[in-house]
C-alpha cells in the first residue's frame, strides 16, 4: 500500500484517470466537474491515503511561463522579460524548474503546453477569450499577471493609479491639452489606463476629447506605428501639449516626432510615459515615466501560484511617477 507521505496529486490523477486540475478541485470541493467524478476522486484519495490537508502546500513539480507573441510588437524589451526574470528568481528558490511557451495564433495550445508536463501555469499578459478557454480545458492550476478574468487569482500594476497620476502631473505643469497614445484596448492594462487618464481629466473638469486618444496599431512596425499616432495628434487643429503614452518606448519615438517637427520638449509639448525603462534617465531630454516593478510583479504571481493558496480574485502592485526633464515645465 501507497503510504500516506509518498501519494502525490499526480498519483491521484493517474489512479482516477483525470487531470492534475480535476484532482485538486474535487478535494477543494470547486465546481466544473460531474458528482460522478468528484466521488471517483475522493474515493481513490481514500484508497490510496491520500494526507488532503496538505493538498495547499504541496510544491508543483514544473510550472510553465506563457506569454503571447504579440507582446513583443509594443517594444523591443517587453516588460514581460521582467516579469520572467522575477517569476525564474521564485522558481529558483523554491526550486521549481521553469519552463517558457510563446504562443501565437494558429497554435495547438493544449498540445504545446502538454509537451512541457507542467503542473502549473503562469499566464503573462493579455491572451484573447479564445485562448484563454484552450488554456483551461488544461484543467492546470493559474496565475494571471498583468491580465484579469473573474474566475483565476490576477496580479498586476495599478495601471489606472499610474495614468491617473501621469495626466495630473501634465496638468500641474500647466498642459491645457493632454493627448494619451495609448495600445490596443484587448490588452487590459491598457483599458485601465485609458480609465486612469480619463478619470484625470474629469478631476481637473477638463472635457473629454475623443482626438486627444491615440492608439498604436500593432499590426505595423512598431516605429511606423507610434509616428503614425503621433503625427495624427500633432496634426489636429489644436494639437496637444501634453502626452501620456502607453510605455516608455512609445514616448521616446513620439518625442523623436515632435522634435523634428520643430517642436521643443517640454516647451511646446511634455511627455509622460510608462514603465521607467532603463533608457528614459539617459535620454536627452530624460523621459519622466511611471516606474513599474516587472519584478515584483512575477516574484508575487508565482509565489501565489506556488503556494497554492490564491484561487480567484485581484492584487494590484503600487506604481510611482519619476519626473524627469521631459515633463518639467514649472
Amino acid at each position: 500500500m501507497i503510504k500516506k507521505r509518498n501519494t502525490t496529486l499526480r498519483d491521484l490523477a493517474a489512479a482516477a484517470g483525470v487531470s492534475i486540475g480535476t484532482v485538486s478541485r474535487a478535494l477543494k470541493n470547486q465546481p466544473g466537474m460531474s458528482e460522478q467524478t468528484r466521488t471517483s476522486v475522493l474515493l481513490q484519495a481514500q484508497m490510496l491515503g491520500y494526507d488532503a490537508s496538505k493538498l495547499r502546500l504541496e510544491k508543483p513539480r514544473r510550472m510553465l511561463f506563457l506569454t503571447h507573441a504579440t507582446h513583443a510588437a509594443l517594444s523591443d524589451t517587453p516588460a514581460y522579460v521582467r516579469i520572467l526574470q522575477g517569476v525564474e528568481q521564485v522558481c529558483r528558490q523554491q526550486e521549481v524548474p521553469l519552463g517558457l511557451l510563446l504562443l501565437g495564433e494558429g497554435d495547438s495550445i493544449r498540445v504545446c503546453i502538454r509537451r512541457c508536463d507542467p503542473d502549473v501555469l503562469l499566464l503573462a499578459g493579455f491572451f484573447d477569450e479564445n485562448m484563454l478557454a484552450e488554456i483551461k480545458r488544461t484543467e492546470l492550476r493559474m496565475v494571471l499577471a498583468d491580465h484579469f478574468i473573474t474566475d483565476r487569482f490576477c496580479v498586476h500594476d495599478d495601471h489606472i493609479s499610474g495614468a491617473l497620476q501621469a495626466t495630473r502631473h501634465l496638468f500641474e505643469q500647466g498642459c491645457q491639452r493632454v493627448a494619451m497614445i495609448g495600445g490596443p484596448l484587448a490588452m487590459y492594462p491598457f483599458v485601465l489606463r485609458v480609465r486612469g487618464y480619463r478619470q484625470a481629466l474629469y478631476d481637473a473638469r477638463r472635457l473629454a476629447d475623443p482626438d486627444l486618444e491615440a492608439s498604436v496599431d500593432i499590426t505595423r512596425p512598431f516605429a511606423q506605428a507610434v509616428e503614425t499616432a503621433m503625427h495624427k495628434l500633432l496634426d489636429l487643429p489644436e494639437p496637444p501639449d501634453g502626452v501620456v503614452a502607453c510605455s516608455d518606448a512609445v514616448a521616446l519615438c513620439a518625442m523623436q516626432v515632435c522634435i523634428r517637427r520643430g517642436l521643443r520638449v517640454p516647451e511646446d509639448i511634455a511627455f509622460v510615459g510608462y514603465d521607467d525603462a532603463v533608457a528614459s534617465a539617459s535620454h536627452s531630454p530624460a523621459l519622466s515615466s511611471i516606474r513599474v516593478n516587472k519584478e515584483q510583479l512575477g516574484r508575487h504571481a508565482a509565489q501565489q501560484l506556488i503556494s497554492g493558496y490564491a484561487s480567484q480574485g485581484e492584487e494590484l502592485l503600487p506604481v510611482e511617477l519619476i519626473v524627469r526633464a521631459s515633463s518639467l515645465r514649472i
